[in-house]
């Protein structure tokens, strides 16, 4: 065909349309026909063929491929003559002129109309199509006689990039003289605003070349080596590039210290207007830095700086940190994956609490640790332009994620925090390496009491001055002394008044000591920007679901959320499964609406399998955390829930909370202010048991107010606390009662007296003590509570003060209330109280005896101490730290008297007055022991390998384990039971049994008031009451059971 032929005369070779072949085959058909019906008139019939009428005719066929193939030619003409000829044009363009050229020519001799269509697409060219077909012969003729001059092959690639905006010749093969054929171009080029010559091969020669090309070009303003191989040699060349170029790139190019300090030294320049500097992959190590920290410092223009995947290290992070602290303009810094460790990251975290222009750091894979993550979140502190902070794949631990948490809560400009594979698993404190004296790792900022003598020349040891003063802010009164070393220079009020800035450089010794508690905060809901920056990082695509558990749980530990937004939490997990159960777990412990809990997941059954998985702890509620915790360290939930109780220590203020710990049943004495334990802190074990008490600072606000008794009622019996009946309130059953207790105390307030009657629906003992526990914080009258916790037995009281503790039950007057006592002076809490009790009664009281009943580490003193200058040492004579236990007859003695001794008047006369005290602390003593002797039965069983109850509440437990433990410490003084001391003073003359009118009139004396004789009725013959011939014993046997059974 004739397409085919003109296509073959220049080399293309083309495929026609199928139509063409059906064409093809339409013309045979028809031959074959006329042939047939030829045959058929000779032989007197007629055959017809009818072709398809909507099938194009050949004609037409014919001329649509003819136009396809001539603008195929004229494409493939313009490659062909590019890359054969010098001085290459554009041919379509020429070939597009030429054509209308003639098509001119045709018209004006007159063949056609005058005003021909083809005339007035020639008059639209314009002259600007004339100049582009001379610029462009210009630029390839250049282009041809660079690659002759340099021997380099002419590049049909090259050609047509140097036409483009942004030219990308990468992995061309261009070798030095490629590039230096490529810079005759680029001089005069005014299209081209960026060229890649990446993976080309290209040496200081052809990147010099270039450099110096680019000095000249008109608009180009960025340049990419990225591994090609350069040295310190192209310095003076790039000192000129510089000046017009915006963005250079030298990632993977073997640059070493010297020419990075060539490079930095022709930055600082005045003319520079370099904005963006890629050196990463190369070969930096710490000797560049002190040129790249001083051209830093010198405020150069650079905007960006990328020095990743390098060798540099802590020394190259203080020059630069000390640049950084002058520099304006740098807004974007990477040292990802260089092994800077805690003491550069020091060093940078320093530098933030002082530069206002970097606005993204990236820190990933710098083996960053503990230390570290303080000081850049003290440096964040105070930092408001920093938006973007990439922490990924360092090994911070639990301190260091804590300390991001608490910069988080402070900080509100950075809004991008990734940490995504870092580890936030604590460290065991043998392997930590501290840089200092007083490291990082050894500060503890819930307990910074001590004196501190601080460097202020070391970053992590101003990072604690800063801290400890960030603290005297909150906390004013807190440092006592700040002065010089060794000059002695007082600077404390510098100090506080303008912080490290007051203070010049030099050595400072500090004494801090905690002052009086701050106000504890309310668990606050989560604010709706921190949680949607939360939720957008927990929503990566990079991350697993177990990368999702870590960093949630690190979120739980300093927010609390509700329902509407663990839903949200727990939908960007993938799979649901345990990683998804223990991040329901985690916030569970977080929520503020536990009572909606349900409503975190779309199917019940998946609820289900979290209250299995929480067991008891599916009643815990962080609005009122206030209770018995005995966990199980090798649980995952029992580790939330004791890490939860950490934070809410930390969160509530400096007051103490956690009380009576115990570490596998072993007492910690190392404890915080706030009562946490400083190693458990420091790490918590994976593996052991944990007990301990914790009480919530937070009390009812004053705006609370309690419902009525009736509507109080309604709401416990419907949440299946107590029964129905009205007139009598009681618990439906103690242990799941006090649960549904727990589960209810956050939406109800009561005041003192319904506070009274709930508990009293309770049995006395372990139960009613939890239910006041529980109910403590819900009082809006809490000045009332003393009054009802002293119509309590003497152990229920002492167990009361010793999980609550005496000064948040009595307030800072312990002296006015009449209560039984047990403090452990090995608790400086409880240290405290004994001798505020001790100094009052010798101040105040004269001519009372107000301390009774003295049990000295299980020892009963035969009489009471005298009560002058000497009671402390009388006390402790025999520990400095001994287990004090005594009745303690405070300013309301008189109105326990009228109610435990049924007394009307009280007595004018002195030794009256003190008779009825004496009643009074028999009476106590009586009832004490009747409650004891059920432990020490229980404690005789125990010993002889019988079962004996404890009960399955935590409650419980303790409350019948410290019963034997005081059992047990009695017992190593007297092998009798307090009980059987009393027996044996009541039997004068020894015959081990008592007549009835001994034990009526000796048991009438101990407690204080008249035995009724309906107690008596159900152990003694009728007769013996009425009949003297029938007068019986009393062995020790009934005499036990009748006090156990109605006075314990």
């Amino acid at each position: 065909m004739r397409a085919r032929r003109d296509a073959a005369r220049v080399g293309v070779s083309i495929r026609l349309p199928s139509v063409l072949f059906w064409d093809a085959r339409a013309r045979v058909t028809a031959r074959r026909a006329r042939r047939v019906d030829d045959r058929g008139r000779r032989r007197g019939f007629k055959i017809t063929m009818n072709v398809a009428r909507d099938r194009p005719t050949v004609a037409e066929a014919y001329a649509r491929a003819q136009a396809r193939v001539c603008a195929r030619l004229q494409r493939e003409q313009e490659v062909a003559r590019a890359s054969s000829a010098v001085g290459a044009v554009d041919d379509d363009a020429r070939a597009r002129d030429r054509a209308t050229v003639d098509d001119v020519r045709v018209v004006e001799r007159g063949e056609g109309s005058s005003r021909h269509p083809r005339r007035v697409a020639r008059e639209e060219i314009g002259a600007w199509r004339v100049r582009r077909l001379a610029t462009r012969d210009e630029r390839a003729a250049a282009y041809a006689a660079a690659c002759v001059e340099h021997g380099a092959r002419v590049s049909s690639r090259v050609l047509r990039q140097l036409e483009k905006k942004y030219a990308d010749v990468a992995s061309s093969g261009l070798g030095s003289s490629g590039a230096k054929a490529i810079a005759a171009g680029v001089a005069e080029n005014a299209t081209m605003e960026s060229l890649n010559v990446s993976r080309n091969q290209i040496d200081d020669d052809g990147v010099s070349a270039l450099c110096a090309a680019a000095a000249r070009a008109k608009v180009l303003r960025a340049l990419n080596f990225s591994e090609n191989k350069v040295s310190s040699a192209i310095a003076p060349t790039c000192a000129e590039a510089v000046k017009k170029i915006k963005v250079l790139n030298f990632s993977a190019c073997g640059v070493d210290d010297a020419c990075a300090t060539a490079l930095f030294a022709a930055l600082r320049s005045n003319t520079c207007g370099l904005e963006s500097l890629n050196l990463s992959r190369n070969k930096l190590t710490d000797a560049s830095g002190r040129c790249i920290g001083d051209a830093l410092g010198a405020d150069i223009s650079l905007r960006v700086l990328n020095v990743s995947w390098n060798a540099i290290g802590s020394e190259w992070c203080a020059h630069v940190s000390r640049g950084l602290k002058l520099n304006t303009r740098l807004e974007f810094l990477s040292l990802a994956w260089n092994g800077i460790g805690d003491e550069g990251g020091k060093h940078i975290g320093d530098s933030l609490s002082v530069n206002r222009s970097l606005l993204e750091l990236d820190l990933s894979r710098c083996r960053l640790g503990c230390d570290a993550s303080m000081v850049i979140s003290e440096g964040l502190r105070t930092n408001d332009v920093l938006t973007t902070l990439r922490l990924d794949h360092n090994a911070m631990g639990e301190d260091g994620g804590r300390h991001l948490m608490s910069m988080l809560l402070e900080n509100d400009c950075l809004t991008v925090l990734t940490c995504s594979g870092s580890s936030f698993v604590d460290v065991p404190k043998k392997k930590r390496k501290s840089t200092t004296k007083h490291g990082v790792a050894a500060f503890n900022s819930h307990n910074p009491d001590g004196r501190y003598t601080l460097n202020l020349d070391d970053t992590g040891e101003r990072a604690i001055a800063s801290k400890l003063w960030h603290l005297e802010s909150e906390n004013p009164g807190s440092m006592t002394s700040a002065k010089k070393v060794p000059s002695g220079v007082d600077v404390l009020d510098d100090f506080k008044r303008e912080g490290l800035s007051g203070v010049s450089r030099g050595v400072i010794e500090i004494q801090f000591v905690t002052s009086a508690a701050r106000l504890a905060r309310r668990p606050v809901v989560i604010e709706d920007e921190d949680f949607e920056n939360i939720l957008r990082q927990l929503r990566s695509n990079r991350l697993s679901d177990f990368e999702r558990l870590s960093r949630l749980m690190l979120f739980c530990r300093s927010y609390y959320f509700e329902t509407s937004h663990a839903a949200k939490l727990l939908d960007t997990f993938i799979l649901e499964g345990t990683d998804r159960l223990q991040a329901a777990s985690a916030i569970y412990a977080r929520l503020l609406d536990a009572e909606n809990a349900e409503k975190m997941f779309t199917s019940k059954f998946e609820f289900e399998k979290l209250r299995n998985i929480l067991g008891s702890y599916a009643h815990f509620r962080a609005a009122n955390p206030t209770g018995r915790y005995d966990l199980n360290l090798a649980v995952d939930i029992d580790r939330t829930i004791a890490s939860t109780m950490m934070d809410s220590a930390t969160f509530e203020g400096r007051r103490r909370t956690w009380r009576n710990v115990r570490l596998n049943r072993t007492r910690i004495t190392d404890v915080m202010p706030s009562g946490v334990p400083e190693s458990l802190m420091r790490c918590m074990p994976n593996v052991g048991t944990l007990e301990f008490d914790y009480t919530s600072n937070i009390r009812a606000s004053e705006s609370a107010m309690a419902e009525t008794d009736e509507k109080l009622h309604t709401f416990l019996h419907s949440v299946a606390v107590l029964t129905n009946s009205t007139s009598e309130w009681a618990a439906v059953r103690s242990v799941r009662a006090l649960y549904a207790l727990r589960e209810a105390s956050v939406r109800v307030h009561v005041n003192a007296r319904q506070y009274q009657r709930v508990c009293d629906a309770f049995p006395p003992g372990p139960d009613r003590v939890e239910a006041a526990v529980i109910l403590f914080n819900r009082v809006i009258d809490h000045a009332n509570v003393p009054a009802v916790v002293g119509r309590y037995s003497s152990f229920e009281q002492s167990i009361f003060g010793a999980r609550m503790g005496w000064r948040n039950v009595l307030g800072d007057s312990p002296q006015a209330f009449t209560m039984h006592y047990r403090l452990d002076l090995n608790c400086d809490e409880q240290a405290s109280v004994a001798k505020h009790l001790v100094s009052a009664a010798v101040r105040d009281y004269k001519d009372v005896q107000v301390i009774r009943n003295v049990t000295i580490n299980g020892r009963r003193l035969p009489r009471d101490p005298v009560e002058d200058d000497t009671l402390w040492s009388v006390l402790t004579a025999e520990s400095f730290t001994p287990v004090l236990e005594f009745d303690y007859f405070g300013a309301d003695v008189w109105d326990v008297v009228r109610r435990e001794l049924n007394i009307t008047e009280i007595p004018d006369e002195k030794p009256e007055r003190e008779a009825a005290l004496k009643r009074l602390a028999s009476r106590l003593a009586f009832l004490r022991a009747s409650t004891l002797q059920c432990a020490w039965i229980e404690l005789a069983a125990a010993d002889a390998a019988l079962p004996h109850p404890t009960g399955d509440a935590s409650w419980r437990k303790s409350w019948h384990e410290t019963l034997r433990m005081i059992c047990r410490t009695e017992h190593s003084h007297s092998s009798k039971s307090p009980l059987r001391l009393i027996f044996d003073f009541l039997d004068a003359d020894g015959s081990a049994s008592l007549s009835i009118d001994e034990f009526v009139a000796g048991a009438s004396s101990a407690l204080g008031r008249p035995i009724p004789r309906a107690l008596l009725a159900p152990y003694f013959d009728p007769r013996h009451f009425t009949d003297d011939r029938h007068l019986g014993v009393v062995s020790f046997d009934v005499f036990e059971a009748i006090c156990v059974e109605n006075f314990a």
